[in-house]
């Protein structure tokens, strides 16, 4: 009769607790934020919100080992400890299953700004930050080679097997500490987490040109594609011969080797989508492509999308899948992950006005919008037993490699092993209980825990009810939850920077108005610094 009662009570407590946690807080809308899957969970960081003057350093976790619905997903707000800087346009990689490392950005002034010299204000953007998911901790690495990073910000950073960290483009201005020069970049730097050390490879041959607001995926084991997003080139509507930014066809196909340093050019066919910037494109193991959706047309109307589109690998084939059920709203600058055949969409603006916090979900299996999330345990399982962890389900902008199935010149898959691959017992981690371990804990643990157990889920689910209660008066009150710095701009002065390789300048009054123009693929040299 006891046991009875005991598991009673258990029960209620469950659902006490379930109910406590259905009412999950909802994130602010914003964009140009990062989002990368760890330890069973999407974790997303920072990023832009509405009226568009307004940065964030806030940490949301969505938890992928429990069922939710897309009108009630089940996010936490992470508080941590010393945050870093609030920031937007940035880059991020995963760094093995441990964490993510965030470089550069649009980044929020602080309110002693005048009292700052531009030396410091410029550290604050080519600073390179480490987020420790198990010890919720943000740490500041000392990194060797770090003098030759440009504060930059629209870069991509794609995560290799071997722990470097690729990062590729972008722009410097005033929103960087770059002071009213605007320089763009198509320079390489490589993040080595092994060794916490910077390094910029050699050019082996022509380097396309700046680009920014393009996404970079690793395809294979040394292989990195870049599509879409805007070319700081030549305007070929312009008689004198001036650069400008230019959109880029998503034909246009440009394929990075990290181990030759050689760059390739390919032009694929098929259904090819319009030019667009600020898209996501994430690698699907099972189709052997890249699947693309959304993004923002690059003219001066600035359409958002929200149509899909998947290249094929293996033929540089591009084709629209036929989808059911109800897309999310146009958008850009969001993430997409995929987690197993579902690719999650969240956040993203339409513009500075409409932004948001939801998520959708695209099941790839059956090509359709689905409400209901349904945890993959083996796939989730997959990514915490490899020491790469979630950097081969990791996607976005940010790399994802050993999930691709491209093939080689000859039709057959490229193949490769993970060489830091350990099982968990060989790491000296946890493994999982065995059956008749777990029955034993029961029997001698049930009827001695039980009252503790009672006692503190009361209490945890009265503390989560308050908890909530004092968020939702803050977000009624308008107050910004996430961010610790006031938001002001910054009228800086000019920050001279070394010759940082392949850079092109332009002043902010002369910048593209994104005309319908494009390039004629015509590659700059790679130590050209032409003026604007």
């Amino acid at each position: 009769m006891a046991f009875h009662f005991i598991l009673v009570a258990l029960s209620v407590v469950s659902l006490l607790l379930y109910s406590s946690s259905c009412e999950t807080l909802k994130p602010t809308p914003r964009w140009a934020n990062s989002c990368i899957i760890l330890a069973g969970a999407l974790v997303c960081f920072g990023g832009e919100q509405p009226p568009g003057t307004i940065l964030s350093n806030a940490i949301y976790s969505l938890n992928l080992y429990h069922d939710w619905n897309t009108l009630q997903p089940l996010w936490e707000q992470i508080q941590t400890p010393l945050p870093i800087t609030p920031r937007a346009y940035f880059s991020s990689g995963a760094c093995w299953n441990q964490g993510f490392v965030v470089n550069g950005g649009k980044i929020a002034p602080d309110s002693a700004e005048d009292s700052i010299d531009s030396s410091t204000k410029e550290s604050y953007s080519i600073a390179t930050h480490f987020y420790d998911v198990k010890k919720n901790a943000w740490f500041a690495p000392s990194i060797r080679g770090a003098s030759t990073l440009p504060p930059r910000k629209q870069h991509t950073a794609t995560s290799d097997y071997q722990g470097r960290i690729w990062m590729w483009g972008g722009v410097s201005d005033s929103s960087t500490y770059q002071g009213t020069t605007t320089a763009y970049y198509s320079l390489w730097t490589i993040l080595d987490t092994n060794i916490w050390s910077y390094s910029i490879p050699p050019v082996r041959n022509i380097s396309p040109p700046p680009r920014i607001d393009h996404t970079a995926t690793l395809i294979t084991n040394q292989e990195i594609l870049i599509m879409g997003g805007m070319i700081f080139t030549k305007n070929v509507t312009d008689p004198l011969g001036g650069q400008t930014l230019l959109p880029v066809s998503m034909n246009q196909i440009i394929i990075y080797n990290t181990e030759t340093g050689l760059w390739r050019n390919h032009t694929a066919g098929g259904n090819i989508p319009a030019p667009r910037r600020g898209h996501s494109a994430v690698l699907h193991r099972d189709y052997g492509g890249i699947v693309v959706f959304g993004g923002g047309t690059p003219d001066d109307n600035q359409m958002t999308l929200n149509d899909v589109f998947v290249l094929q690998l293996d033929n540089l084939e591009w084709n629209s899948p036929s989808i059911s059920g109800t897309p999310p709203e146009p958008r850009k600058y969001h993430q997409a992950n995929l987690m197993d055949n579902l690719m999650l969409v969240t956040f993203g603006m339409e513009t500075e006005e409409i932004a948001y916090n939801d998520v959708h979900i695209l099941d790839t299996g059956n090509w359709e919008w689905i409400s209901t999330y349904s945890p993959n345990a083996a796939w989730l399982s997959g990514n915490l037993t490899s020491t790469s962890g979630v950097i081969r389900n990791s996607t976005g902008n940010y790399g994802n490699p050993y999930t691709g199935l491209p093939k080689d010149s000859n039709g057959h898959p490229y193949t490769w092993e993970d060489p830091n691959y350990k099982p968990d017992d060989a790491q000296g981690g946890p493994s999982p209980p065995s059956e008749s371990r777990i029955k034993a804990g029961v029997v001698a643990g049930v009827i001695s825990g039980a009252l503790v157990v009672l006692g503190g889920a009361i209490f945890l689910v009265l503390s989560k009810v308050v908890q909530r209660r004092r968020q939702q008066q803050q977000q009624k009150d308008g107050s910004p939850m996430d961010c610790s710095l006031p938001m002001e701009k910054y009228n800086g002065t000019i920050i001279s920077l070394a010759d940082l390789g392949n850079s092109w300048t332009a002043k902010p009054d002369n910048r593209s108005s994104y005309a319908h123009a494009y390039d004629d693929g015509e590659q700059h040299k790679p130590n050209e610094h032409d003026q604007v």
